[in-house]
């Protein structure tokens, strides 16, 4: 019943497009609506926030100030979460706790029908849920389990572990709360203040390169013209190992962004692979890259680069002139003049609108605005006001948007105003994709609706919602879903995306590899079918909403930017990346120039032509390997049988394993273009294709896949489907079968260093005092003598580790600064031991020793490629000066040897349920617990308080349908932990 208000309000407001505000004839016309169905209105309250709240500003907090943050999010949630009135207090419980589970390794939140269980080491207690009936009495629980543990792990001594302070829990409640909300409200810590800033600025600090995973790998996937990254040679495709000495294999990208920004000037050492087909990297002063080694495969080379972060100020819209314009090489001749321009934006952060007038106006200057591409592919969004003003530059009236906000009944409609200016007027082709998002769908949905574009590209992200950020005490920042926005046609596209007139569809025929089971995925997507191009239109050529699927082949990516073009008006166009030889943006190109000659129904035969075209590519492409895609119908019914074949059942990790697959044909008719794809919850077989194509009566067809097994795969037993498709829809039935992987064995880290003890300034800061530390200096300059750490580090696992790294990190706060805090060990085979030497300086904050319990120095130890890691905080014992009548002299012996797991019953294939998995922590001093992660939530927790060298534990897994990845992780009463990972597979 929404909608039919939206609908409504749409069809009145179309015909008179009055203001960018609420249309008050709009509103009589609902409030209409409303009297003559009373019943709506009541719901629309009900979604507007009705029901409800027993918490108010004004309530005195409970205990204080302790829990003020706790209060002041959930009264902002009451106030002005667009959904507020669909959240049900009794089911955030669970991802209110679950944020907290990973803050310490000893901690178990069992969440049950009626009662939650916490566990903290050995403590325990049960918290009736029975009673939560609203929000108020949800956040009064929250603070009384929360105070629980803050007390419990205050007396529990986890070697750094514990205490938990209420600030961090509170932090890791909440963000667990407004997760499962959606996936954009979120609460940021103070630190995080300087990029909340930049949220909407478009400016930030960093090292101006843009990144993505990508296979698992973290990869460059767009360089900031003349930032740090570019100048010091980083290339698009590389893949980030490491930021500083830590892995990136296990870290989320939120994570990897956050460690590669700091404050101008921050130093910040990247290592990185790079293809061996990739240019050498260029040094540039004032950042460094040293000399590459081989990968261990040998594929390649891992490249080391230290750069400094600085404030990058990237232009929103790049422009370039696509053909035609007043260009003096474009002067001469019979040919058609057409003048097409093409703009690139690539965000709606703060003076995007500024941008983008700029950008036509230098389109216009060179003539180039007759057509225009417009290029939002990879357009995350970013600020309304600025979204709406680049809409209202193409739109001469209309409905730009309508938004819902909390506490509002009635919609707000966004209009335009006419301007007269010719781009008001000129057509336009949109590119998009799934990283279109936001903003960009909002404008694209815009220029669609009121007939002002084409769009053509893949189904774009799908958000229609709006944020709102907030600055609350303390300097934290809540960011908060405060409002949703339909489209021009009243259509909700959250989580479902904008669909194109046109939907590109790549195809991937290289080497051995091909990706065209995507043509079918598409099209069940859409619901589009993978039909041809009509042969009429609408009456408004390509403007219809059943998408035309265009499948095309895939060109090979251009790296590096066109040379800039000159023009006789003396403009310069701004480069941009590859454009004269991106199949999308000459498609657009074509489009336009079809439409500029003969109106819109010629759109209709330049898809007809490409679609031809693109389709003998394929054809040519497949003739190459050997396979015949050529298609046809077929007067009878073809009989097939199929059959796989595999190498090896069992292989291990880094080797390789060959699929073959046979299709034999036992009819009379033939089969055309047979097709299997690989479904697998192992991303090593999921999406393995056989293009097996056309098959002749009494023929038998093969083709073999030879797969490598990534080094890092776990120990694995997986189902993998081969599904058949047939272009008359005569497929060979399914076949199933199961592979089986060994993880390579791994590497396990174990250290021993003599720490010297550091001197720190007396109490009463008198003449004893040492030199090195004065007192007059004070710590703020960071004066303390240079002290020397010398690490062993032993290898005392199964495995070779062949790159690994040793980083040392001080605790600034503490007054430790780490001068020397990085080395390499090279190749480390099971049982040999490397020496390398660590430097850092001590200045203390304050007089007197350290606590006992001081740990400012973390020490890591990771094997880059297989990601095993030891993590350990070092003690920082104090030496009073001579003539205090407390000297001690000398080093410390420092070690630590991690526990090791020992599984009792290996499982890698059950039904769903529950499992029983027994293991063994062994520890050179007190396993003192473990704990189980299933697909990373918490599911068992294990104390054991006896100080015994050895320790027996029993978990009970919940398994589901498909893979389930284990994480066992055993630690000790020195805080070093070790952990073992494999995958059920539930069936």
């Amino acid at each position: 019943m929404e909608s039919i208000i939206i609908l409504l309000m749409v069809a009145f407001t179309k015909e008179n497009p009055v203001s960018r505000v609420q249309n008050t004839a709009g509103r009589i016309l609902c409030i209409t609506f409303c009297i003559l169905y009373p019943e709506f209105c009541f719901s629309v309250q009900a979604l507007a926030g009705g029901q409800p709240w027993e918490m108010t500003r004004e309530e005195p907090a409970s205990g204080g100030l302790r829990f003020r943050l706790t209060n002041t999010v959930f009264a902002h949630i009451k106030d002005y979460y667009i959904d507020f009135h669909n959240l049900a207090a009794t089911e955030v419980v669970g991802d209110a706790l679950r944020g907290i589970e990973g803050m310490a390794p000893n901690l178990k939140i069992d969440v049950r029908e009626k009662e939650v269980l916490v566990q903290l080491g050995g403590s325990t207690k049960t918290f009736d849920t029975v009673g939560i009936k609203n929000w108020l009495v949800l956040r009064e629980l929250l603070k009384e389990i929360l105070t629980f543990v803050e007390s419990s792990g205050s007396t529990t001594d986890n070697k750094g572990n514990c205490p938990l302070s209420t600030p961090e829990l509170e932090y890791a409640t909440l963000n667990g709360i407004l997760n499962s909300f959606d996936p954009y409200s979120r609460l940021y810590r103070p630190e995080d203040l300087e990029r909340i800033k930049n949220l909407g600025s478009g400016s930030f600090m960093g090292l101006g390169m843009e990144v993505e995973f990508k296979e698992g790998f973290l990869t460059v996937t767009y360089l900031h013209k003349d930032s740090p990254a570019h100048e010091a040679g980083l290339q698009l495709g590389d893949r980030i190992v490491e930021i500083e000495g830590e892995g990136t294999r296990n870290m989320g990208l939120t994570e990897a962004l956050g460690r590669m920004s700091g404050p101008q000037g921050t130093s910040i050492t990247l290592s990185v692979w790079r293809s061996a087909v990739s240019n050498s990297p260029i040094k540039k002063q004032g950042h460094s890259h040293q000399s590459g080694r081989a990968a261990p495969d040998g594929g390649g080379q891992i490249l080391s680069f230290t750069l400094k972060t600085e404030r990058i100020e990237p232009e929103p819209a790049e422009w370039a002139l696509l053909e035609g314009g007043r260009a003096t090489s474009d002067s001469s001749g019979d040919a058609p003049n057409y003048g097409l321009g093409y703009i690139k934006l690539k965000g709606f952060q703060e003076g995007a609108f500024y941008s983008m007038v700029k950008a036509i106006r230098g389109l216009e200057e060179v003539g180039g605005l007759k057509g225009l591409v417009l290029d939002l592919r990879n357009n995350y969004g970013g600020v309304m006001e600025e979204i709406i003003n680049v809409a209202d530059l193409f739109l001469p009236d209309g409905i730009i948007t309508i938004k819902t906000r909390t506490g509002e009944v009635m919609p707000e409609f966004v209009t335009a105003r006419p301007s007269g200016r010719v781009e008001e007027a000129c057509p336009i082709v949109v590119l998009m994709d799934g990283g279109s998002a936001s903003g960009a769908e909002i404008l694209s949905a815009t220029l669609r609706d009121n007939g002002r574009a084409l769009l053509v590209g893949e189904q774009t992200f799908g958000k229609a919602c709006i944020q709102q950020v907030f600055r609350l005490h303390g300097r934290h920042t809540l960011k908060l879903t405060t409002a949703k926005y339909f489209t021009p046609g009243g259509e909700y596209i959250n989580l479902r995306g904008l669909t194109p007139d046109i939907l590109l569809v790549p195809i991937k025929v290289e080497g051995d590899k091909t990706a065209l089971t995507c043509r079918t995925h598409y099209a069940q997507a859409t619901g589009a079918g993978l039909k041809p191009a009509p042969t009429g239109d609408n009456g408004e050529g390509m403007a219809h909403r059943d998408p035309i699927i265009l499948c095309y082949l895939e060109r090979k990516e251009v790296v590096g930017p066109p040379p800039p073009v000159e023009y006789a008006s003396g403009s310069k166009a701004a480069p941009v990346s590859g454009f004269q030889k991106d199949f999308q943006i000459q498609l657009a190109k074509n489009l336009l120039k079809a439409v500029l000659s003969n109106g819109n129904r010629a759109s209709l035969g330049v898809v007809k032509e490409y679609q031809a075209e693109e389709d003998s590519r394929i054809v040519k492409a497949l003739e190459s390997r050997k396979i015949d895609w050529s298609t046809g119908a077929t007067e009878g019914i073809p009989v097939s049988v199929a059959s796989l074949a595999i190498d090896k059942e069992e292989v291990e990790a880094g080797d390789t394993v060959t699929l073959t697959l046979s299709v034999e044909n036992r009819g009379e008719y033939p089969l055309f273009r047979v097709l299997a794809e690989g479904i697998s919850g192992n991303p090593t077989l999921n999406g393995l294709e056989f293009p097996m194509g056309k098959v002749e009566p009494g023929k038998k067809v093969s083709h073999s896949l030879k797969i490598k097994v990534p080094d890092d795969s776990l120990d694995r037993h997986d189902e993998i489907v081969l599904r058949f498709t047939e272009d008359n829809g005569f497929p060979p039935a399914d076949i199933v079968d199961w592979v089986t992987i060994w993880a390579h064995p791994t590497p396990l880290f174990a250290y021993s260093c003599q720490l010297p003890r550091v001197q720190t300034v007396s109490a009463s800061g008198g003449p004893g005092i040492d030199k090195a530390v004065s007192a007059s200096d004070g710590p703020a300059k960071k004066t303390g003598k240079e002290t020397e750490l010398l690490l062993k580090v032993k290898n005392i696992g199964h495995g070779v580790s062949h790159r690994n790294v040793v980083v040392l990190k001080g605790d600034e706060e503490a007054g430790v600064t780490v001068l020397k805090g990085r080395q390499e060990l090279g190749v480390l085979k099971p049982g040999e031991e490397r020496e390398v030497k660590l430097a850092f300086t001590f200045t203390p904050p304050g007089v007197g020793p350290l606590p006992t319990t001081a740990r400012p120095l973390r020490l890591l130890i990771t094997d880059i490629l297989l990601g095993a890691q030891l993590s350990a905080r070092l003690p920082l014992q104090t030496q009073y000066p001579i003539g205090t009548g407390q000297e001690e002299r000398g080093t410390e012996e420092v070690s630590g040897l991690p526990p090791s797991i020992i599984l009792q019953n290996a499982v890698l294939l059950a039904t769903e349920g529950f499992v029983e998995l027994s293991f063994t922590a062994r520890d050179d001093r007190h396993p003192e617990g473990a704990y189980v992660l299933v697909n990373e939530r918490k599911v068992f927790f294990g104390y054991n308080p006896e100080p015994t060298p050895e320790h027996t534990f029993t978990a009970s897994l919940p398994i589901t349908r498909g893979p389930n990845l284990v994480r066992i992780v055993a630690y000790d009463d020195q805080g070093l932990s070790t952990e073992k990972a494999f995958v059920i597979t539930g069936r």
